[in-house]
């Protein structure tokens, strides 16, 4: 899973990488990964963006790698736009809505505006630049 977080001015804050462990692999297993960006993708700014890594055991986000992301976004955001308000565009997935990380995201004054059901296929605005 990609998930880019692009600024309304088109800069690029962070690209997370949302990986899938291998099957039976024991908890703190570590492992080596080697990515290639596609010839199609301007390649050498994808990649110096896309430098946090997160497993999961099915490579999708789930409420603790969403937290996770959200922490390690937050920290970045307030570092280099302190005192900024930030609103974040996402779907319905289960993990955008959890009580608790939004809770604590809107104390950083990072706010979730979530899309309508049914309707990411078409409003993400992100999803016709990566696939």
């Amino acid at each position: 899973t990609l998930l880019p977080f692009v600024t309304a001015a088109g800069e690029c804050v962070r690209v997370f990488v949302i990986l899938r462990s291998p099957k039976h692999a024991p908890a703190g297993l570590e492992f080596t990964v080697t990515l290639e960006a596609p010839s199609a993708a301007r390649s050498d700014s994808l990649q110096s963006l896309a430098n946090y890594y997160v497993v999961t055991k099915t490579g999708y986000l789930d409420d603790n790698s969403y937290a996770e992301v959200m922490r390690a976004f937050a920290d970045l955001w307030e570092q280099q736009h302190p005192g900024l308000w930030c609103y974040i565009l996402a779907d319905q997935l289960n993990c955008h809505k959890k009580p608790e990380i939004v809770e604590e995201m809107a104390l950083r004054h990072i706010f979730t505006v979530l899309f309508a059901p049914n309707t990411s296929y078409f409003v993400q605005p992100l999803d016709g630049h990566v696939f």
